[in-house]
């Protein structure tokens, strides 16, 4: 039996999205330095984030159409204990293959809980309210993941032992809570019916796939490569090449997340009641190719900075509204499945977008900083191509 969410579940379910969304990224400003202090090659970083990236992507349709069948709670509990083993691995490790094996654990259960906290806000309202919730979503886990970013980063200059305790004791705070807090009940097992294999999940998708959905799908990877290509190589670049400490990382994408907040009241709101949103789209990546371009041409830290914040504020609504292109157009009995196929596309973006930050970063530093840039004047042209057989379909 399918059953959807009430609105006093989402306003109890809320609380305990924000001490999820904070604590998931509390690791990232020590995690270059954790890299680093492990004496082994550059490129590394990129092979570590992809290791992650790729289990996620292998397991993120499974969890969609788990989370169909037994309810978002149940599969939200089992996802957020698993990230909180592969984070104490990562907290111990000590060599290249301890690193990768963190990395792959984690990566086994994040998309699970990515793809249900989306589509638990998704399912809690139905037309342009489901739409607003979906950009909620994005903007709220901005924001909160920010917050996470700060505390992470100011622990990690006392100890990158406080970031971790901290951060493993909230997700299994939020693991043992959640069910309680939300008290949706599980679902019948036999709802299961699709193979836990994203290539599968992409076959079965033939049934409701048509050309928009399929462009949207390939705007998400190019812009998920393109945003690894800058994220993983910048947050390298910061603490290797400018010595900033982790609370300065954290502090930079708390910055990020905040304007993020704004970028969504100021602009993302209104840009999806314009109901033009592929025209908008492409605009905002333009705008991001135009400064990444900015990033890779600076040559003082304030430049470097302003730049690259900027790229942040423009992907960051540019994200929102992807996000409702192709989930927020799905069916409610597809919710799951299409959440699933997105997950899969960014995931499958991260990986080829960290594999390529960490070996493009060996030949130049800020190399990856132009791969960026080109990937997203390609997406430019990909969301008018997008626009124009939506516009074609409406036709016909």
């Amino acid at each position: 039996m399918n059953i959807n969410p009430s609105p006093l579940t989402l306003r109890r379910y809320f609380p305990w999205f924000f001490l999820y969304a904070m604590a998931c990224p509390m690791a990232f400003p020590i995690t270059p330095a954790i890299i680093s202090g492990l004496g082994i090659p550059d490129y590394m970083f990129g092979i570590a984030f992809a290791a992650m990236s790729f289990f996620s992507f292998l397991l993120a349709p499974l969890w969609g159409r788990l989370s169909d069948a037994y309810g978002r709670g149940p599969i939200l509990t089992i996802t957020v204990l698993g990230s909180a083993v592969g984070q104490t691995i990562l907290c111990f490790c000590y060599n290249a293959p301890t690193l990768i094996l963190a990395r792959g654990v984690t990566g086994c259960f994040n998309g699970g809980h990515l793809i249900n906290s989306m589509a638990y806000f998704a399912e809690a309202g139905g037309g342009e309210m489901r739409n607003r919730n979906l950009a909620l979503h994005v903007t709220c886990s901005t924001l909160f993941s920010a917050l996470g970013y700060l505390v992470g980063g100011l622990l990690g200059d006392i100890s990158h032992g406080y970031t971790f305790a901290l951060q493993i004791g909230l997700l299994i705070l939020c693991g043992v809570t959640l069910l309680p807090l939300v008290g949706e009940p599980p679902r019948h097992a036999a709802a299961v019916t699709q193979a836990p294999n994203p290539l599968e999940a992409f076959r079965s998708a033939r049934t409701f796939m048509n050309p928009a959905l399929l462009i949207s799908l390939a705007l998400t990877v190019t812009v998920t490569v393109g945003t690894n290509l800058f994220d993983e190589a910048y947050n390298y670049f910061l603490n290797k090449n400018l010595q900033f400490p982790p609370s300065y990382i954290g502090m930079v994408r708390a910055g990020m997340g905040l304007l993020g907040l704004a970028g969504y009241y100021l602009v993302c709101r209104r840009l999806l009641q314009s109901r033009r949103l592929a025209v908008s789209q492409a605009i905002l990546y333009g705008l991001c190719a135009l400064t990444l371009a900015a990033v890779f041409c600076a040559r003082g830290r304030a430049d470097l900075l302003f730049f690259a914040i900027a790229f942040s504020l423009f992907n960051s609504i540019a994200n929102s509204l992807l996000q409702v292109m192709v989930v927020g157009s799905a069916p409610p009995q597809q919710m799951g499945a299409t959440a699933g196929l997105f997950q899969s596309s960014k995931t499958m973006g991260s990986v080829i977008g960290s594999l390529l930050s960490g070996f493009v970063y060996t030949i130049d530093n800020t190399l990856p900083f132009l791969a960026a840039a080109f990937l997203f004047g390609t997406a430019t042209a990909v969301a008018l191509m997008a626009r124009y057989i939506s516009a074609k379909h409406m036709d016909a």
